[in-house]
């Protein structure tokens, strides 16, 4: 699977590949981003770095599996402040009871 972006350029503009395109996350890098998907009815994470990774399912399975990921960053989307936050703050404590 090639980058999404590169679905919308014609076969011309198309810029290279770097040699490492389909490699997973990077330890260290990225953003785990978790959030509630109201029409699903089911919490999902993604890790975002060149590529990314996601898990869905009840919070607790998605919480787990976020935090066990390496990336730099755990997030959490909190729909009354219309932000992310910290996985690891009150805010994001206090949202996800």
């Amino acid at each position: 699977m090639q980058p999404p972006y590169r679905d919308y350029l014609s076969g011309d503009d198309k810029p290279p590949l770097p040699d490492d395109w389909d490699q997973p996350p990077r330890p260290g890098h990225g953003v785990v981003h978790v959030s509630f998907d109201e029409s699903l009815d089911e919490w999902s994470a993604v890790w975002y770095d060149r590529r990314y990774t996601e898990a869905s399912g009840t919070l607790v399975e998605v919480l787990a599996w976020a935090r066990a990921q390496p990336a730099a960053e755990h997030v959490v989307y909190v729909p009354s402040m219309e932000r992310d936050v910290s996985l690891d703050s009150q805010e994001a404590r206090s949202y996800l009871g």
